[in-house]
């Protein structure tokens, strides 16, 4: 029992740990973008999520793949130059002066720095879409829903984004109302039987 309170209590707490980065993360960017005290940004930044939550988490999801493909092919090119330099005459040659015994060894660290190298820049990358994506939530809050100074493909991937909720939405609200009809149904037919 005491084992069970403690999973459900950790549970929630990795809850509200993983609300709380997102919270601050934000609202450190809002501060930086107005000027604002850290509790007033958290305000700002729980409007921007209320008002356009869903379309900004669509495409944090698209940025999210491009941060791990990034990744992957930045550790990838890094091993795949280590080998190959590795393997030239200079490094291959047993009696060359800088022949490496392990060729195997020095490309793995050479991805593993190179992993390093690509997770810093991916981080970077992360907050700088965040950024952007949170300019563009309080331009179109400041201009009754319009973004004057977005480029025009990040208005149209906002744009569809924001569609994809919206019919989403539609698609749910539509199942819902045929299990509405179908629980109606299912009473008055149980109401005719008995």
């Amino acid at each position: 029992v005491v084992s069970s309170c403690l999973t459900c209590v950790l549970c929630c707490c990795k809850c509200v740990e993983g609300i709380l980065r997102f919270v601050s993360k934000n609202a450190y960017i809002d501060m930086a973008i107005q000027s604002t005290g850290f509790c007033q940004a958290v305000r700002n930044v729980g409007h921007v999520v209320i008002d356009h939550g869903a379309a900004m988490a669509i495409l944090n999801g698209a940025t999210v793949v491009f941060q791990i493909v990034g990744m992957a092919a930045i550790t990838a090119v890094c091993g795949l130059v280590a080998y190959a330099t590795l393997n030239t005459d200079t490094f291959a040659n047993p009696f060359s002066e800088r022949h490496v015994a392990n060729p195997g060894f020095a490309t793995g660290m050479a991805c593993v720095l190179g992993f390093i190298v690509a997770w810093a820049f991916m981080a970077v990358f992360d907050v700088a879409t965040d950024t952007i994506l949170i300019c563009m939530a309080k331009d179109m809050q400041q201009h009754s829903g319009i973004a004057t100074k977005a480029p025009r493909k990040m208005k149209n991937m906002f744009d569809r984004a924001k569609e994809k909720v919206y019919l989403q939405k539609q698609l749910e609200a539509k199942m819902e109302q045929k299990r509405e009809q179908k629980r109606q149904a299912e009473v008055r037919r149980k109401r005719r039987e008995s």
